[in-house]
Order: C-alpha cells, then structure tokens, then sequence
C-alpha cells in the first residue's frame, strides 16, 4: 500500500496493509528471505522506507508464504501500518510444491498488564486532582470499547476521545 500522500506515522487511507510490486529479475542468488536489493536493482525501496514499518525484497521462491505471513503480521501488529515487499520476477516464475507453502492464520495476540503496572495506574488516578481517561484509536480499531467504557464507569472517570476514536462512546457520556 502506498502512504506517500500521508505524513509519515499517520494511519493509512486504505485497509491495505501490505504492497508488493513485480521487480526486476536478479536477486534469486540471495540467501536470505529479507534483504535490501542490491543497487540498482529497485529504486523503489527507498522510496517506500519511511512510509513503511518495513521495506524489504523476497529472494527465495519457497518463502513466499512465509515471507507474506510475516508481512501481515507485522503490518496488522500494533501500531498497524504499511509493508513494502518487493518480489522480482525471477522468484515470481519459480516453481514451489504446493506443499512447501504452508499458510497460517496469525497469532491472536492479546496484551494486558501486569499486578504492578495496574497497582501503579490506580495509585496515579486516586492520586489525580483532575484524571480523565483520554481514549485512542486503539480502542475502536481492537474493539475494547466495552471494556473501556466499563472500566470508566466503575472507577467513574470521565472519558474523552482522540479524532481516530470518535464515535466509539457517546458523546453524551460524562
């Protein structure tokens, strides 16, 4: 996905997380499944390198699905963003047995915090003169809204929004 029009570190116009280009024929000889292209070889990874989590060139046939898996991983992992992953032509022309490209799913990744860190969280907001809970993007975009909004009412914090997260709490709420 190309995020030149953005700024870079804003969210992306799309909900495609990963782009891959054809390229010119010549890095087969690589060993490793992520390499930078040697010079010359595609003037668009610098192009791509600041507006990507990562900007990278598969080389070997049968780490496509491997290599794909990784991409989207990476770019569906918080903080989402675009992956550039260039394939040239002589990978795309190789044979791979079926059964060498197993796909799976992505992990399920789920973070939550530790005793100690939540200790530390609700001494800082029995502690605050003035705590409101300001919630993001990450919210809406991870579906926490519930969860959220019930931990608001029960410590009874007013909530706020960022932009991205407008529309995920009634405005109406405290």
């Amino acid at each position: 996905m190309n995020r030149s029009s953005s700024p870079k570190g804003s969210e992306p116009r799309t909900k495609k997380p990963v782009h891959v280009p054809g390229e010119s024929a010549g890095v087969q000889e690589a060993a490793a499944p992520f390499v930078s292209a040697p010079a010359g070889k595609s003037d668009k990874m610098p192009m791509f390198a600041p507006v990507t989590k990562a900007s990278q060139t598969l080389s070997v046939a049968s780490q496509v699905a491997e290599t794909l898996h990784k991409a989207f991983a990476l770019a569906q992992r918080e903080r989402p963003g675009a992956v550039f992953l260039a394939i040239p032509e002589d990978v795309e022309k190789l044979f791979v047995a079926e059964d060498a490209v197993p796909l799976l799913p992505p992990p399920k990744v789920r973070f939550f915090a530790g005793d100690k860190a939540l200790s530390e969280a609700a001494a800082h907001i029995e502690n605050a003169q003035n705590p409101v809970m300001l919630v993001g993007h990450g919210a809406a975009r991870t579906g926490a809204a519930a969860e959220v909004m019930a931990f608001a009412d029960a410590v009874g914090l007013p909530v706020t929004t960022t932009f991205m997260a407008k529309g995920i709490i009634d405005d109406r709420h405290p």
